[in-house]
């Protein structure tokens, strides 16, 4: 093969929805007759359970073919460490001092993992200014008013908006003292 197997989330989705279409709607209903989820599974007979056409495939052929590709199978792993894992923990066990204390923010990551991170105590972007944020809706007043059949409802919507940004900094706005122009401490000499 000699090519790394990476698998991004779209692949995955992908791989997931080839396996799910090669379930057999006749498979999915010997499931649930198993497990007795059906009206009349006990009278069901073993017979009916199987089919002729499905052939399973050997597990151990399975796991040959999948271990021989390169680098997705680690070579310490067994086929016991693969179907066996009911015991594997898959979630970490936290106390309740570290759910309460990862709750409000006070963890960094270095507590949770063990492993040295970046502090979550990094300071957030500033806020945009007012003249920041009308120009921001100005733009998409613009983009939402030249596509067709859109209305005026996200015109509407924008225009609620800007009323809103302009409202608070008139409201954040203090007036102008006469210290502010003529500060103390400034040596006239008139």
């Amino acid at each position: 093969m000699g090519q790394d197997l990476k698998i991004d989330l779209l692949t995955a989705i992908q791989m997931l929805k080839g396996a799910w279409d090669d379930v057999k709607q006749e498979t999915i209903a010997n499931c649930f007759r198993h497990a007795r989820f059906v009206v009349g599974a006990e009278e069901s007979s073993e017979e009916d359970e199987t089919s002729e056409d499905f052939e399973e495939p050997a597990l151990e052929e399975t796991w040959s073919e999948f271990s021989g590709l390169w680098g997705a199978v680690p070579e310490s792993m067994t086929i016991n460490d693969f179907v066996g894992d009911d015991e594997t923990g898959t979630t970490a066990e936290l106390t309740d001092v570290e759910i309460a204390a990862e709750v409000t923010c006070e963890l960094t990551s270095e507590a949770v993992d063990g492993e040295p991170g970046p502090s979550t105590t990094e300071d957030p972007a500033p806020l945009p200014t007012a003249g920041e944020a009308v120009a921001a809706v100005d733009l998409l007043r613009r983009y939402f008013g030249g596509m067709e059949g859109s209305g005026l409802t996200f015109v509407d919507s924008l225009e609620t908006m800007e009323q809103a940004v302009v409202r608070h900094a008139v409201n954040s706005k203090k007036q102008s003292t006469l210290l502010q122009f003529f500060p103390l401490g400034i040596n006239s000499s008139l």
